[in-house]
């Protein structure tokens, strides 16, 4: 495990590794509680997991012709080792002890995090490149101006970065995650002491412990004050939480509000 994107640091989403960004952050549009039903939710998502298993399995095949140092060779592998990982916690951890369960969490936790590490670094290093790429593909207008065009393309850039790192969380939670377990990983949250183990414990907590207890997002949602990308990664993770589960009305206004989130009756302009 520790092979895989050996020679990258672990990712922390802290403020300053996200910097890069710029302004950008500052013009998410914010979020509100839609009135969808779970129903609605669960056709929405089966669709984007479908896509994702056909992508995963044509990448599968790809893989068999590429060199193990080859990227996406790499990108695949780490997150099929994840997947096992997560198989062996969920079905044996009543028989490991407690240093082992620790260390396999962990170290399923680090491939998650280097693999952000690598695509953070890779986007902030061709950023410019990014834009300008962009700008290429949809400069076809002329009444467009370059400002226009260069703030579009910098807003696919953030976009892609939010949209990865909420992916790489959502997809270490799920294969990681276990109820029994939720000691394991409160424990590792301590350790790494990081926003991107928070958010890992955040999603563990609602999809695995159910856990409803507003305070406890509330707390986590203050705590990433002036880091908009990883409060908004906790704020689609409670309502995604909330869209899938028949959560009574009064339980979901606490838990929306508290992480920021207002009801509203209209759809939000957000983008995933």
């Amino acid at each position: 495990m520790r092979k895989m994107f050996g020679n990258r640091g672990e990712a922390t989403l802290k403020k300053s590794e996200l910097s890069f960004l710029g302004d950008l952050v500052h013009n998410i549009p914010q979020l509100v509680l839609e009135h969808k039903t779970a129903e609605e939710t669960r056709e929405e998502l089966y669709d984007k997991e479908q896509e994702r298993i056909n992508s995963e399995e044509k990448l599968s095949k790809e893989v068999e012709t590429m060199a193990p140092e080859d990227i996406p060779a790499q990108v695949y592998r780490s997150f099929k080792a994840i997947e096992i990982c997560g198989q062996i916690i969920r079905n044996r951890y009543g028989s490991l002890n407690k240093v082992a369960l620790h260390s396999l969490v962990g170290s399923t936790y680090g491939v998650g995090t280097r693999f952000m590490d690598f695509f953070i670094e890779a986007l902030q290093d061709a950023q410019t490149e990014i834009v300008e790429l962009i700008e290429r593909i949809v400069s076809d207008d002329p009444r467009v101006s370059h400002e226009r065009l260069e703030r579009e393309a910098r807003s696919v850039l953030l976009w892609t970065t939010f949209g990865t790192i909420y992916g790489a969380i959502k997809r270490i939670g799920y294969c990681v995650g276990a109820r029994e377990c939720l000691d394991v990983y409160e424990a590792q949250t301590r350790e790494r002491d990081t926003p991107a183990a928070k958010l890992v414990e955040a999603y563990i907590r609602l999809f695995y412990a159910r856990d409803m207890d507003a305070k406890w997002y509330e707390e986590l949602h203050i705590e990433l004050e002036g880091n908009p990308i990883c409060q908004r990664v906790l704020k689609c993770l409670v309502l995604e939480f909330i869209y899938l589960n028949n959560v009574h009305y009064r339980k979901r206004q606490e838990l929306s509000q508290a992480v920021d989130v207002n009801p509203n009756k209209s759809r939000a302009l957000t983008r995933s």
